[in-house]
């Protein structure tokens, strides 16, 4: 269990039930305290005699530390819309917007369980004898406006101490927001509406609880205890995160984003199954949170949001993936071993297809032990390359570069088991630019023997990555593309059927002498062109510096189609040739420019 206590308390996940996220919170002297909350489902079939739904769960869990000023539900009186919402449907949005927005509360409570009437989940926080009343509820779902929660349930005792433990069973009360008797959503609203009653031991149920809250106080700490297990930030903006334990990350951020005029920031994040959704409220002076209860081995993608001056702001990204698993480097269908050292990994979503997604499929480079391809469809269609250069000979550090010949959302995780260090990239959806990190991982032990240090780096920065299945193009196997003459050599490639020459020269940035023939031929890498992409080298075989895909488009719109581009930012010029037509095309890359191109009426 981490040690390390946050200031300011947790509010959680809105969506996803792979997800929980709470605060750790640092108490301070009898004024406070820090609790750690659980909530364990109970639902099974003597709750429910006469069968628990197959769909059978609890929403996100809502609710807040206050003091007895405010109250949010209590049986007997009726149902705020705020709660309506919640009962009814699990929406928790507008109860949290009501809760942060009172000054009688402390802290807004919200987390997610996993999927099932058993499932179970904590929140830890921390509250004080100001505010020493808490608040929860969720939805019994489906139904028609069923829940159970409390209700001001107060964490002092008779005598006005902290209680150590407590438990407190949850019983079903009806909303008396809408009509129904079975596990369904979709129901007539009730006319005029009722009041918020107790359904215990009625209809579908039995007297036995549906829930269990239970409520466990925390040690203090020591002021100023270091934190063996809190990660270093690596810092390249405002945010970033790292990852912590094997199902942990931690979201840190400086800058504008720590100013306490910001007041209250969100937490929201993404993963490969689910888009964007608060996770939890923490104050922008907190400048770090824990976020816990996260699938082992899974890419997240986090930012920071805040009502900003012209209306809602939100931070740049920042991505981590969780931990699992410690050991070597691993090889096989979804894992590249780079340089002996770094074990690289993707996942990918389609955004253009609901549900569509998965691992990359990993391809080694036989001939390179810094490069790698991965592909996302079709073993045939190289989608993604990445590489880790060893820079420490120019600044200390390992370099890593990637990008893809598409445009699906997708994480890179590179895992160091030498250093303990992993770094996660996410390409957003339908971007077409590949990253670069200069600074992925320190040197240091760990020299595979044999490999070298960089002493030039003329190329190699950033990788266009695009991507035309999502605009429905016909793929099919063994489709004739019209019997080129294509004749492969050392300074051409060929693919589709032999039908299209690709010939790539580059501008050396090292030749400054002006009466000298600036071009050079661009190396081919006949071992890895496929039928339809084709590779080449600038400075090092073992080095890819850019990748070109003709993709046959015409059931679509009559045409071929190419898409390249190259993990290098020199000046070179393309030339494909159809050598069926005859017809000659050439694109040019000026210096600098780190994006390829994608071109639907290319012949």
């Amino acid at each position: 269990m981490w040690s390390f206590r946050l200031k300011l308390v947790l509010a959680a996940v809105a969506v996803w039930s792979c997800w929980i996220a709470p605060v750790w919170a640092q108490s301070a002297g009898d004024e406070s305290a820090s609790y750690r909350l659980t909530f364990r489902g109970t639902w099974t079939r003597s709750v429910t005699p006469g069968g628990v739904h197959r769909n059978a769960h609890f929403s996100p869990l809502i609710g807040a530390a206050h003091n007895d000023q405010v109250g949010f539900w209590e049986p007997g009186g009726r149902a705020s819309p705020q709660l309506e919402g919640v009962a009814e449907l699990g929406r928790q949005r507008n109860l949290r917007t009501l809760m942060e927005r009172s000054r009688h509360v402390l802290a807004v409570l919200e987390k997610t369980p996993r999927r099932g009437g058993t499932a179970s989940t904590t929140i830890e926080f921390e509250t004080t004898r100001q505010f020493p009343l808490v608040t929860l509820v969720t939805m019994i779902a489906p139904s028609p406006d069923w829940f159970v929660g409390v209700s001001g349930q107060s964490l002092l005792d008779d005598s006005g101490g902290w209680v150590d433990d407590l438990e407190v069973d949850l019983f079903p009360y009806d909303a008396g927001t809408e009509e129904g008797t079975e596990f369904s959503l979709t129901n007539p609203a009730t006319v005029p509406q009722g009041t918020i009653t107790s359904i215990r031991g009625m209809g579908k149920f039995a007297d036995a609880p549906m829930a269990r809250l239970t409520f466990e106080r925390l040690d203090p700490e020591e002021p100023g205890e270091p934190d063996p297990n809190l990660p270093e930030p690596r810092f390249t903006g405002d945010v970033t995160a790292e990852p912590v334990g094997d199902s942990g990350v931690i979201v840190f951020w400086r800058g504008s984003w720590a100013d306490a005029e910001r007041g209250l920031l969100g937490v929201e994040a993404r993963s490969q199954t689910a888009g964007w959704a608060q996770v939890t409220t923490t104050a922008a002076t907190d400048g770090r949170i824990r976020i816990d209860g996260l699938r082992p081995e899974t890419p997240y993608t986090f930012r920071l949001r805040a009502d900003g001056r012209q209306g809602l702001e939100h931070s740049e990204e920042a991505s981590a993936t969780t931990g699992g698993y410690s050991g070597p480097c691993r090889t096989g269908d979804s894992f590249l071993c780079l340089r002996q050292r770094f074990e690289v990994q993707v996942h990918w979503t389609d955004p253009d297809v609901a549900g569509n997604r998965g691992r990359g499929g990993a391809i080694p480079v036989p001939e390179s032990d810094e490069s790698g391809l991965f592909w996302f469809f079709d073993p045939e269609n190289i989608e993604l390359v990445v590489k880790v250069l060893d820079g420490r000979g120019i600044d200390g550090n390992y370099w890593v570069f990637f990008g893809a010949l598409s445009d699906v959302e997708y994480w890179l995780t590179v895992r160091d088991p030498v250093g303990g260090l992993n770094r996660t990239y996410h390409n957003p959806p339908k971007r077409i630019c590949g990253q670069s990190d200069t600074s992925a991982f320190p040197g240091g032990d760990g020299l595979v023997a044999g490999s070298a240090t960089l002493t030039d780096v003329s190329g190699g920065l950033d990788l266009l990555g695009m991507r035309v299945e999502s605009l429905g193009l016909d793929r099919s196997v063994g489709r004739s593309h019209g019997g080129g003459r294509c004749e492969p050599g050392p300074e051409r490639l060929c693919v589709l059927d032999d039908r299209f020459a690709i010939e790539l020269r580059f501008i050396d940035p090292n030749i400054t002498d002006p009466g000298s023939n600036p071009e050079t031929i661009a190396g081919v890498i006949p071992y890895l062109t496929t039928g339809e992409t084709a590779f080449f080298w600038f400075f090092d075989p073992a080095n890819i510096e850019l990748a070109a895909k003709m993709l046959d488009g015409r059931a679509l719109n009559g045409r071929f189609w190419l898409i390249y581009g190259g993990l290098s930012d020199v000046e070179y010029t393309l030339t494909v040739t159809d050598t069926v037509t005859g017809t000659v095309k050439t694109y040019r890359n000026e210096s600098g420019s780190v994006c390829g191109r994608i071109d639907t009426d290319a012949f």
